[in-house]
């Protein structure tokens, strides 16, 4: 019976020379973004193909039309409260953005999403900062789709990340996105032309993105359009056709 292997991060979990084992077994290898293809070529896994993580459209909630303005801005992270989604650096980023802004103190709201082991420690930063105002940490929630609806910036300030299927469904809904350049996170925005990528671990860089945002409705309500556009590119049919005809070979 042929084995696949789908390999869903941008860091190897275990030591690079398993994979010498794992060619004598695995038929054919799968990266769901090219970063994670390359990684498994590297560790000198054999037959290795790209397939792009998809999500289904009918379980979103499209943006027909995308307003944004600065009077009000909503913006939405999602995933586990963990050290691989480095909400620290994201809250530091705020606060550096509202020490340069007083402006915005009074106008931005960041809820994130998620439940996880960091959710005290997350709590402390921003009450340490006095941010509870404006990040409010939303706990496990079963309504994603209309807290991305209802955003108007989606951010993710991951370490690292295979192809993360939040960021997807962020676009897939129309809205403009700023992330780390981790795992196939740049592939899909530049793909798509639907946002900014800064480098992970630069709380400055992130901090400077969210204000240009902010600062420029209509490049975000660009950025919006051409994700909503493009966002078939990653439609959970497209993936799996492909799956089913790697299966078919």
């Amino acid at each position: 019976i042929p084995l696949i292997y789908t390999h869903h991060n941008s860091v190897l979990g275990k030591g690079r020379y398993i994979y010498s084992f794992f060619n004598k077994i695995v038929s054919q290898y799968i990266g769901i973004s090219r970063v994670c293809s390359t990684i498994l070529t590297k560790a000198g896994a054999k037959k290795v193909e790209t397939i792009f993580n998809g999500v289904n459209i009918q379980n979103l909630l499209v943006k027909e039309k995308y307003t944004f303005n600065n009077i009000s801005i909503r913006a939405i992270s999602v995933g586990g409260l963990i050290k691989q989604k480095n909400f620290v650096l994201l809250i530091n980023a705020l606060n550096f953005l509202f020490l340069r802004r007083l402006d915005l103190r009074k106008k931005f709201l960041l809820q994130i999403a998620g439940e996880g082991p960091q959710k005290k420690e997350l709590q402390v930063l921003i009450e340490s900062l006095g941010l509870s105002e404006n990040i409010h940490l939303l706990g496990n929630r079963s309504d994603i789709p209309r807290l991305l609806y209802d955003s108007d910036i989606f951010i993710m300030s991951s370490d690292w990340e295979g192809l993360p299927i939040s960021l997807l469904e962020a676009i897939t809904t129309g809205l403009p996105v700023i992330v780390t350049d981790v795992g196939g996170c740049r592939e899909v925005v530049e793909s798509c032309g639907a946002g900014l990528v800064v480098n992970p671990g630069d709380s400055a860089k992130l901090s400077e993105a969210i204000e240009y945002m902010i600062d420029n409705p209509q490049e975000a309500q660009k950025m919006a359009a051409s994700a909503r556009q493009n966002s078939h590119k990653f439609s959970i049919e497209k993936a799996a056709e492909k799956h089913i005809n790697l299966y078919d070979k």
